[in-house]
């Protein structure tokens, strides 16, 4: 994307947001999410640490008057969602979600059928969507707080919203939605695990 510049990183340590603006090319260096945002060479915000820092960091761009760009999911609860939205349209600012799996060329291709009527009306969907985590039960230290639902980064928060996303581009939006969900326990292992894992029950939330 040639007429965007990454002007400045943000990290929680002076030497990783150093390190990554070497990386990257980037002017400035910020351990601060106020100083970055409020910098005058940054316009878009790009958040994509962990969940629980979403709501704080998409609050400080948007009180910038910064535009943003969020992974998905933008926060950890509904509520937090929807006053960042308000917050973003009050701002006057553009806001976007990163649920990339409509740029899939199979779901691309999907779209274009069921807009071209190739498949008759379409009035009902079933979807069927598993995602494993941590196959043997060991999970990678930097993924282990999606174990916690407090987080708001478990497999119904993303893996869902990256699903439905892909539902309503392919057939519109949904006039009425039922669901069941379950989850399979690992089974822990007698054998010692690095310190870069841990095993943890693999749960859906």
């Amino acid at each position: 994307m040639p007429e965007y510049r990454i002007t400045a990183v943000g990290t929680s340590r002076p030497e990783s947001a150093r390190a990554a603006a070497r990386q990257f090319g980037a002017a400035h260096a910020f351990t601060d999410a106020g100083q970055l945002t409020g910098h005058p060479e940054v316009d878009l915000v790009v958040i994509t640490v962990k969940v629980p820092a979403h709501a704080e960091l998409v609050g400080a761009a948007l009180a910038a008057g910064k535009h943003v760009y969020c992974e998905w999911p933008p926060a950890r609860t509904s509520a937090e969602a929807e006053a960042l939205a308000m917050s973003a349209r009050a701002a006057g600012v553009h806001h976007a979600l990163g649920l990339q799996a409509r740029y899939a060329p199979a779901l691309a291709h999907a779209r274009e059928l069921v807009a071209q009527g190739r498949i008759g009306r379409v009035t009902s969907a079933t979807v069927h969507a598993a995602r494993g985590k941590a196959p043997g039960g060991a999970v990678p230290a930097w993924a282990a707080y999606t174990l916690d639902r407090d987080n708001g980064a478990g497999t119904l928060e993303v893996a869902g919203g990256h699903t439905l996303d892909a539902l309503r581009y392919v057939l519109g939006d949904i006039g009425e939605l039922s669901a069941t969900l379950s989850s399979a326990p690992s089974t822990p292992s007698p054998e010692p695990v690095g310190r870069s894992r841990r095993r943890a029950p693999i749960t859906s939330c």
